[in-house]
């Protein structure tokens, strides 16, 4: 077995993970996400403030992960944030969150679309040139 991420996420049971572990997952996506802003961010705050709100907000993450950890906890039969949904507010609940999931899927990626099209059509006046680069964009983009 080879020591890559790809083939040690696939034996993690996400059904039976510990709080303390929902938190360090969470910790791990929240600063993964934005590890390269943090050069930007320290130096327009500073180091002192800089390293105070980069604690702040894994605290932040470290709290919402035990808060998500302690509801997976007592309600394991929750998969998803729809499952919540449901849990707190009937099949309405259910439907808004589960269409608000997929908005937050699919809207970053019609921006990357968006923002792609005019870069590839750049080279052609065409109205007609710059739909057909549509297709490359949708092509090769990653898409859940």
């Amino acid at each position: 077995m080879s020591p890559c991420c790809d083939s040690y996420l696939t034996h993690i049971d996400a059904q039976q993970v510990s709080w303390w572990g929902s938190s360090i997952i969470m910790m791990k996506t929240q600063i993964g996400l934005g590890v390269l802003s943090i050069p930007a961010a320290f130096d327009a705050l500073g180091l002192i403030p800089g390293i105070l709100s980069l604690l702040a907000i894994g605290g932040i993450t470290l709290w919402s992960g035990y808060m998500v950890g302690t509801f997976k906890m007592r309600h394991p039969e929750t998969y998803g944030i729809e499952d919540v949904g449901q849990k707190l507010f009937g099949r309405a609940g259910r439907e808004v969150l589960g269409l608000a999931f997929a908005l937050c899927g699919s809207l970053p990626y019609g921006n990357m679309v968006l923002q792609n099209t005019p870069e590839l059509s750049m080279w052609t006046d065409e109205q007609q040139c710059g739909r057909a680069s549509l297709a490359p964009v949708c092509w090769v983009s990653p898409s859940d």
